[in-house]
């Protein structure tokens, strides 16, 4: 008898000290699952980009009616990308060049929050480029796993497609100006 008052004992201190160990993080489980208050965007189908809540490098909120009626390329990527780095130069590139199409390329930066750091980077690229700063809610709701990716909207604010890895301008042009505008790639 006693020797299963003991075990019994044993059993329940066992038990306690698991749920507390599991406790905490029960407690938390609701901040573990994420409900977004806007969708990603769907293909073929129009897309409110300015419910993403950009940012600009000096933390004031992103003015979407800037790229309204515009063609859109979304082009993530990240400083601590070195293939990233490296198109950025072609990015611009293409800015320049299609202008005069109505295309607003929007270059927005993952994983630092420090504006300044970001600016920097930016500078001694020598690019000319608006840069916003991107909340880890929206790369994780736009499924952002690889850099560099660009999200293509029509002027309709339609979500026209997406490359994710990009591995050339030329990639990008393709996908972006397929049969829309006659002009040779940079």
């Amino acid at each position: 008898m006693l020797m299963l008052c003991v075990v019994l004992a044993c059993r329940n201190v066992f038990i306690f000290i698991l749920a507390s160990f599991f406790l905490p993080l029960s407690a938390f489980a609701d901040d573990l699952i994420v409900e977004y208050k806007v969708s990603p965007p769907r293909m073929g189908e129009a897309y409110d980009i300015s419910a993403l809540q950009f940012t600009y490098l000096d933390n004031k909120a992103f003015n979407a009616t800037e790229i309204r009626n515009k063609k859109v390329v979304l082009y993530f990527w990240s400083i601590y990308c070195s293939s990233c780095m490296e198109h950025l130069r072609e990015f611009d590139a293409w800015r320049d060049k299609f202008i005069s199409h109505d295309v607003a390329f929007v270059s927005v930066h993952l994983f630092e929050s420090d504006g300044k750091k970001v600016a920097a980077k930016v500078a001694s690229l020598g690019v000319n480029l608006t840069v916003l700063l991107c909340p880890t809610w929206v790369r994780d709701l736009l499924g952002i796993r690889e850099l560099p990716t660009a999200l293509l909207f029509d002027s309709s604010g339609i979500f026209v497609g997406r490359l994710d890895g990009i591995s050339s301008s030329e990639q990008l042009g393709a996908e972006l100006f397929k049969g829309q505008v006659e002009d040779d790639s940079p």
